[in-house]
């Protein structure tokens, strides 16, 4: 680790040399040498490495002088040791880590770090529930399904991975503190994890109320270490993926004040909210169904937009009239040419009329929107990065990042 950067294999072992006296020094200049040379070197090395110098059983004790070039120290709890020398090592403090986000990849990273001695783990994620999004359509569509796509989070977070939660968003992120609106009103969900709850080794300013009030709709959070994992939504439409609340201190839905859906009022970061607000457009689509006169018009035909028009036509086979549009000559025009045709070929044969090659332009969705019974927008994604610095997103948003995952400021 230099400069921030993580380095790894052989480039991480020429950057150590950089660091040793003459002549060892001098092997690293060696960097420019092409990386699969320099790879193959290093695995062979790597590899053989016991047979030519040979390895001990024990690990070696470190010294005062090795102990400092350690990222922590190694002590066990309780109080301080002393090695051979003399020196006191200090007891371990747990790292903080932040995690904004609760989806696949942030719960990823809370289950492997939960059981790990060395941090103390908190989640901000706006929603109460866990929804796996790419079921979602389904579970619109046959509602039996939600059973399995959603749960609550407290109880998995909290009570079975031991780390904390709080429901709520994050408003402004800095290198090492995060200001967090919550969530949910007088329900909102604020549990630290079990070591901090029991005060083991936890630093007491992970979290900071204004004026002391622990019951305030802003928590300022301290961390050592940040994981970004907040994910992206929809900016045509909250249904396929719930979109995180506005942080702003005046807006309502922030506080819990404002986050019913307006069309159907139901809360969409409750998870039964979220499972009556797609219950509710399933029952729209299967009196539609009954309808059998009706039409459904979907824009985008992305990977959402066909995903919904397949769930629709299967478990809705009476609706007469299923449009997809696109302004591209093709559907899911990401994918492979073989996974376009397929899809085109399922729709010829299930009477999905396809409407493709022609921009979304105020006419074809005015007409769209006359003649349909309902219309379904599956465009325009965006990132939600709103709380990250300006100076570490690029021109579309996104969070620049090495090839180590680590956030990148921009140097301009």
């Amino acid at each position: 680790l230099e400069d921030g950067i993580v380095y790894r294999g052989s480039a991480a072992w020429l950057r150590a040399l950089r660091n040793l006296r003459s002549p060892w020094c001098y092997l690293s200049h060696f960097d420019w040498t092409p990386e699969f040379i320099r790879e193959t070197v290093y695995n062979t090395v790597a590899a053989n490495r016991y047979n030519a110098l040979g390895h001990s059983d024990n690990c070696q004790r470190p010294n005062k002088a090795m102990r400092a070039r350690f990222l922590h120290s190694t002590a066990i709890k309780g109080a301080p040791t002393k090695d051979d020398a003399g020196a006191s090592i200090p007891p371990r403090i747990r790292r903080r880590l932040l995690i904004i986000g609760c989806g696949p990849a942030g719960l990823f990273v809370a289950k492997k770090m939960a059981s790990s001695t060395d941090f103390e783990v908190l989640v901000v994620e706006p929603k109460a529930f866990f929804e796996f999004t790419p079921g979602i359509l389904r579970g619109m569509c046959h509602p039996e399904a939600m059973k399995d796509l959603v749960f609550e989070l407290e109880p998995v977070l909290c009570d079975d991975l031991g780390v904390g939660y709080i429901q709520g968003v994050v408003g402004e992120l800095g290198s090492n503190r995060a200001i967090v609106r919550r969530v949910g009103g007088n329900d909102s969900i604020l549990r630290l994890g079990k070591a901090a709850e029991e005060n083991q080794d936890v630093e007491s300013n992970m979290l900071v109320y204004p004026d002391g009030n622990m019951k305030s709709d802003t928590v300022e959070i301290n961390f050592d270490f940040c994981v970004v994992a907040a994910g992206s939504a929809y900016t045509t439409s909250n249904l396929w993926k719930v979109a995180a609340p506005s942080a702003d201190i005046e807006d309502g839905a922030a506080n819990g004040a404002g986050g019913a859906n307006d069309a159907t009022n139901h809360d969409p970061y409750d998870m039964q909210g979220r499972i009556a607000e797609l219950s509710a457009e399933h029952s729209k689509l299967e009196r539609l169904n009954q309808h059998r006169s009706a039409r459904v018009s979907i824009f985008g035909a992305g990977l959402v937009g066909v995903e919904l028009a397949s769930e629709i036509r299967h478990y809705f086979p009476d609706i007469e009239r299923l449009s997809l549009f696109d302004p591209m000559p093709t559907v899911l025009p990401p994918l492979p040419e073989s996974a376009q045709k397929y899809a085109t070929s399922f729709f010829e044969r299930n009477n999905v009329e396809l409407i493709l090659g022609e921009e979304f332009n105020d006419e074809s969705v005015s007409d769209a929107e006359t003649t349909s019974d309902v219309v379904y927008r599956c465009v325009g994604v965006k990132v939600n990065t709103p709380f990250m610095p300006k100076e570490t997103l690029d021109g579309r948003g996104q969070v620049r990042v090495n090839k180590a995952m680590q956030v990148l400021l921009d140097e301009k």
